[in-house]
């Protein structure tokens, strides 16, 4: 039992510490570092003293002990000259943590760098500790009676307990009762739970001595491997900011709306390592029209479009499995057979030994984002389109013209006596030769200019797609004098959805067109060059760059540089999204003398 205790506290400790901004480290007894706060990272970063000091400092090691003996204290001020010979002031403190039978689990070690209030006085260090008396409060309780698991100190001094005595105890013992519409605030909050697992808002505690403490509540249910659902509850002490100014109460209020956007958005779904799916929030239930029974127990395969490949889902199980945190869009499908498109953070988490337990989603429904981006890129390839509608008439034209040609000449040779058999094979052999063209031309238009919306990711050769976008446009580039070379190998399969690829090279093609028409000596490269596991493309034009002030702009929907009428400023924004959406990149080479682009696309395996 005991190591059950340790293990829901350690649990708590963690993730509170992963996600707190201030600077921790959070210690097991034998002082081991378990994990550590993005503020104890980024100070370590910057040649803090932060992990050095664990084993350097005398001081601190004497404070961490005393912490492990039970006793948390502080060192209010202590300097630290850095590699760079600057010296910076710290304030450290050290806290035990322990479980529910009131053993101390390790210590939690702040860091915190009061240089700027050293230097600035007294005001500041006032302010500095106004700010520390507002820390906020965490606590963990089961769901079914509310007791209490873990409090950290802060929940503590908030309600005037001592260390560890409120575990096991409701917290609900806190609250001020003798207020009707607090009671009415506490049963709103069990019934939200209950329906949504969130629930935020004011409650009014009392302490151990019976003082009235305002509070803002943030309460989340949770999954626990051996409690089952558990409430995180964060209390955030405001009793001063009852009586503040109408401007900071509207503040609050804009901030509960955005908690409200929050909860009505976010769908939640907890699979273990296998990606069954163990929990889901009633919001996800709503947004697929499966109910709670028929998704716990079944993998995602229920959701399933067919949208991604074999590779898109191996990537996300490698990153997820290797303990990373995963984000991107998912396609999926709702019971009633419609496709919606989710943006998902997936996020690992582990046991008490750090082993990968089980992972949550945190999803989005940007289902009508991507109708209106697909609108757009239609647009835009629409235009792109129409940029082209000149060249691609002569490049039929041209062709045509032969054609024509070809068959009066036939028809001159066929009232020849003797009719030159060879002179007419050779006439019909050219005819077909410029039918394949138009063929080729037409067949390229027609596969750029249709959807793809729905298209699976796939393996094609970079060849058949670079040699139907020159088709399509290479005759207008001629016929300015602005000669396509095109070098590196093209025997390379990608793994990719060939129209969204043309739109990008189409794209940069019409916007060298237009940037080097009038120069004195024009001309375009496409160079493509293999890598270990990507391929890139880098499109240069004789243009002489393109300036920081445009550079910083260029990737924003809508801007342009062009004159009214041409262009729609969307084809670099979209090309830049559908190369992120293949798992690559695009960029401006702004250390190249010329304007040069480069794509960059995983390599099919």
């Amino acid at each position: 039992m005991m190591d059950q205790d340790q293990h829901i506290a350690e649990q708590a400790f963690r993730a509170f510490v992963d996600h707190s901004p201030l600077s921790i480290a959070m210690l097991d007894h034998e002082q081991k570092v378990l994990t550590t706060s993005p503020g104890w990272r980024r100070q370590q970063q910057s040649e803090s003293p932060t992990e050095a000091a664990l084993s350097q400092d005398e001081a601190l090691a004497k404070l961490i002990q005393k912490a492990l003996n039970g006793e948390p204290g502080n060192i209010p001020k202590c300097s630290w000259l850095n590699i760079k010979g600057g010296t910076h002031w710290y304030r450290w403190s050290a806290h035990p943590w322990f479980s529910e039978n009131g053993r101390v689990g390790g210590v939690l070690v702040v860091n915190e760098d009061i240089t700027s209030q050293t230097e600035t006085g007294e005001l500041t260090r006032l302010l500095v500790n106004v700010a520390e008396s507002a820390a906020e409060g965490v606590a963990i309780l089961h769901a079914h009676d509310h007791s209490t698991l873990y409090s950290n100190r802060s929940m503590e001094r908030l309600l005037g307990y001592e260390p560890g005595e409120l575990l096991g105890k409701p917290l609900s013992l806190t609250l001020d009762t003798s207020d009707s519409t607090n009671r009415q605030q506490f049963e709103s909050l069990t019934k939200a739970m209950s329906e949504h697992g969130f629930w935020h808002g004011q409650i009014i505690n009392r302490t151990k001595t019976g003082r009235r403490v305002w509070t803002y509540t943030v309460v989340t249910a949770q999954t626990h491997s051996t409690y089952g659902i558990v409430w995180v509850v964060h209390k955030i002490d405001y009793s001063e900011l009852k009586n503040a100014n109408v401007a900071a109460l509207r503040e609050r209020q804009r901030f509960d709306s955005l908690i409200e956007g929050i909860d009505r958005s976010a769908n939640l779904v907890f699979t273990d390592t296998r990606g069954v799916i163990t929990y889901v929030n009633n919001r996800f239930c709503e947004l697929t029209g499966f109910n709670r029974e028929e998704l716990i127990g079944q993998t995602h395969r229920v959701l399933n479009s067919g949208a991604h490949t074999r590779e898109f889902f191996q990537g996300l199980w490698d990153t997820i499995l290797a303990g990373d945190v995963w984000t991107g869009e998912i396609c999926n499908r709702k019971r009633d057979g419609s496709m919606f498109w989710m943006e998902s953070t997936i996020i690992p988490l582990f046991d008490q030994d750090g082993k990968v337990e089980q992972f949550m989603a945190v999803r989005f429904d940007t289902s009508e984002q991507k109708a209106i981006q697909q609108k757009l890129t239609a647009s835009a390839k629409m235009a792109a389109l129409g940029e082209m509608a000149g060249g691609i008439a002569h490049e039929i034209n041209n062709p045509l013209t032969v054609i024509a040609g070809s068959a009066v000449a036939i028809e001159d040779l066929l009232d020849s006596d003797p009719v030159n058999k060879p002179a007419i094979q050779a006439l019909t052999i050219k005819i077909m030769k410029y039918v394949d063209r138009i063929g080729r031309i037409v067949r390229g238009m027609k596969t750029f200019a249709r959807s793809s919306d729905h298209d699976q990711m796939q393996v094609h050769s970079i060849r058949s797609i670079i040699d139907d976008t020159l088709d399509m446009c290479v005759d207008k580039f001629k016929a300015k004098g602005i000669p396509i070379t095109t070098s590196g190998p093209l025997d390379v399969n990608l793994v990719c959805r060939p129209t969204e690829i043309a739109q990008i090279l189409v794209n940069l093609l019409n916007n060298s067109y237009d940037s080097i028409i009038e120069s004195e000596n024009p001309w375009i490269k496409i160079e493509l060059t293999r890598q270990s596991e990507n391929f890139e493309i880098r499109v240069t034009d004789s243009g002489p760059g393109i300036p920081a002030d445009v550079a910083h702009n260029i990737f924003q929907p809508f801007f342009t540089t062009k004159t009214a009428g041409k262009g729609t400023g969307l084809g670099l924004s979209i090309s830049k999204g559908i190369a992120e959406h293949h798992g690559g990149t695009f960029y401006l080479d702004s250390k190249h003398p010329n304007t040069s682009f480069v794509l960059t696309l995983p390599i099919a395996r």
